[in-house]
């Protein structure tokens, strides 16, 4: 206890403790809280989930986001690591909104921003209007029942067929249409057989399970 060694994953620890630690800086040469808090966000979660140094010639990196349910400095976090790590694409699988209000679908701007393709598969949490609002960025590539090439990685991602933040659907009435829908999602995984299953609760994948090598959920 006085003397610890770790060993494997928890090599990391120390440093993840400093990264926690590591004192704020002026806030006079920041823009705002907000910058600040990403910066320091996502170098930890940089640090946390490093990856192969030294990747295979050719790889490719995709960035797996969720859930940033309308706030700023999700989307920044999104950005960084995408800038950080070099990211070929990033997929993001739902509920980039919360609650269904029009101005929420602003946060399309902040995405935009984002240099890489952002490829969205919306959740129960994005409404028609904020779904259509996203998909128009220049940027994005929102899939609902398609397939889309990243270098090589075919994706199919599949939107919730629901939205629930309005309260008019419940949680228990969702997550039936979800299983039934399921049956769709595997014909068509086995029909195109795609390296990754991409959708936001994983409901709509589990009769896929095990037809396809990766399954991506919020």
């Amino acid at each position: 206890f006085e003397e610890p060694r770790f060993t494997g994953t928890l090599e990391r620890a120390p440093e993840v403790i400093a990264a926690v630690n590591r004192r704020i800086g002026s806030f006079e040469q920041l823009s705002s809280r907000y910058e600040q808090a990403a910066t320091r966000l996502s170098d930890l979660l940089a640090l946390v989930a490093e990856p192969v140094p030294t990747p295979d010639e050719g790889s490719v990196a995709i960035l797996h986001v969720s859930d940033i349910h309308s706030n700023p400095i999700g989307v920044q976090i999104a950005r960084e690591l995408a800038r950080e790590f070099d990211v070929d694409a990033i997929l993001d699988t739902g509920d980039v909104t919360s609650f269904g209000a029009s101005i929420e679908g602003r946060i399309a701007d902040l995405v935009e921003q984002i240099p890489v393709t952002y490829i969205f598969v919306p959740g129960n949490h994005d409404s028609f209007g904020n779904r259509a609002a996203l998909a128009a960025a220049d940027n994005v590539t929102m899939l609902t029942e398609d397939i889309v090439d990243v270098d090589g990685v075919e994706i199919l991602g599949w939107a919730d067929p629901t939205f629930t933040a309005s309260n008019e659907t419940s949680t228990e009435e969702a997550n039936e249409i979800r299983s039934a829908e399921s049956v769709d999602v595997a014909e068509r995984v086995r029909n195109h057989l795609p390296d990754v299953l991409a959708v936001h609760d994983v409901r709509l994948a589990e009769q896929a399970i095990g037809d396809v090598p990766l399954v991506l959920a919020g």
